[in-house]
């Protein structure tokens, strides 16, 4: 069964088809070391003084200035146009692929990062994160972290799904390898985004 998956503070099935081929949901995990939601931070994009990077959110996405330290948000809602400016200019180039999902009427751009951002009715609806991507949350979430330091950092609610062991947390909700302590998130997601069932 196909679904769309709508993350608020808790995860709504609604209805849908796969995501692009690197952004699966069975993506493995990077080869990051492991450790506290707070030892990373979120990934530069580019080196200089005016270099900028993203992180991730419940409602969207941010994108900071490493200068001054200063941050733009991107919530859900911004007209696409605008969303994929502001991402194209803070990862240092435009998307690497972009298509629609007819059956979930939506449209997608992915980045070579990894970054997706889903798109319904012209705005920004959700985004996940694929094979290999180094974004995290401004506390350090992302792709590698374990459940251990993932529960340290935060409460989270735990759930076996068709899809394997599904988290929910602010906004935000992930797979994780298995229901071990040292398992790692291998996919995370938030807002409106197409997931294979």
């Amino acid at each position: 069964m196909r679904t769309l998956i709508a993350t608020a503070a808790l995860l709504v099935v609604i209805a849908c088809v796969p995501e692009p081929p690197e952004d699966t949901p069975e993506a493995e995990a990077p080869s990051v070391e492991a450790g506290s939601a707070s030892d990373s931070h979120p990934t530069p994009m580019e080196e200089g003084p005016d270099s900028t990077f993203v992180a991730l959110e419940g409602g969207g996405l941010r994108v900071f200035l490493a200068s001054t330290g200063s941050a733009r948000p991107l919530p859900f809602g911004t007209s696409s146009a605008d969303a994929t400016r502001l991402l194209s200019a803070a990862l240092g180039g435009a998307p690497v692929e972009q298509g629609v999902v007819a059956d979930c009427a939506a449209e997608y751009a992915r980045w070579e990062d990894g970054l997706t951002v889903w798109f319904a009715d012209g705005r920004f609806a959700g985004w996940s994160l694929g094979r290999g991507s180094a974004l995290t949350t401004a506390d350090g979430l992302g792709l590698g972290t374990t459940r251990s330091a993932l529960e340290a950092a935060r409460e989270i609610t735990v759930m076996r799904s068709s899809l394997g062991e599904e988290f929910t947390t602010g906004g935000l909700a992930g797979l994780l390898e298995s229901d071990a302590a040292d398992a790692r998130i291998q996919h995370l997601w938030s807002g409106h985004t197409c997931i294979a069932r």
